[in-house]
């Protein structure tokens, strides 16, 4: 059985008792696994792991892993919920202002939309002077029901007539409809 020696506390202990680091020549930290968790609790080894975690985030690996990360933790009720209060907080800001007047600009200015606005502004009043009620359960109700229950217009021109859905069946419907459409291109 191999053993080395660590400088910091002195002892001769086994190779596992080492983290691997493949930039030394013997494939092994210089301080043992004891002393490094102790270094790393103090406020210079803390400072430390901060510099080394914020370096490691301007890689292409660290990008990529931050975000992975971000998408599973978005993915959550309590995920979801940060991104829109951050979403809300950007949109009263002047630049989030201006980012959402932009968008209302060209979504606005392509006349495909317009019909779809109209039904979505109308609905909205109903929903406001209470000719509709705000949905609450989705049509399918089965146990992939998830997300927020939304209005989906079959047909823009009849402005007012509905279907409930949760927002992952919307995304599914809206799937296949691309689907057909496609099929039938």
């Amino acid at each position: 059985m191999k053993t080395k020696r660590c400088p910091t506390c002195g002892n001769e202990l086994s190779v596992s008792e080492f983290n691997r680091n493949r930039s030394r020549a013997d494939g092994l930290n210089g301080q043992c696994k004891t002393c490094c968790m102790k270094y790393r609790s103090t406020p210079a080894g803390i400072a430390s792991n901060r510099r080394c975690a914020k370096k490691y985030a301007t890689t292409p690996a660290g990008r990529a892993n931050k975000k992975r990360s971000d998408k599973k933790y978005v993915a959550t009720p309590k995920g979801r919920a940060v991104q829109r209060r951050a979403a809300k907080k950007f949109n009263t800001t002047l630049k989030g202002k201006a980012s959402q007047k932009r968008n209302d600009v060209k979504y606005n200015a392509d006349p495909a939309n317009r019909p779809k606005k109209r039904a979505q502004n109308a609905v909205a009043y109903a929903i406001k002077i209470g000719r509709m009620v705000p949905p609450t359960k989705c049509r399918f109700e089965d146990d992939t029901c998830s997300g927020h229950v939304v209005y989906h217009h079959p047909n823009y021109k009849r402005k007012l007539s509905v279907v409930p859905m949760c927002s992952s069946h919307h995304k599914r419907h809206h799937i296949k409809l691309k689907e057909c459409a496609e099929r039938l291109a």
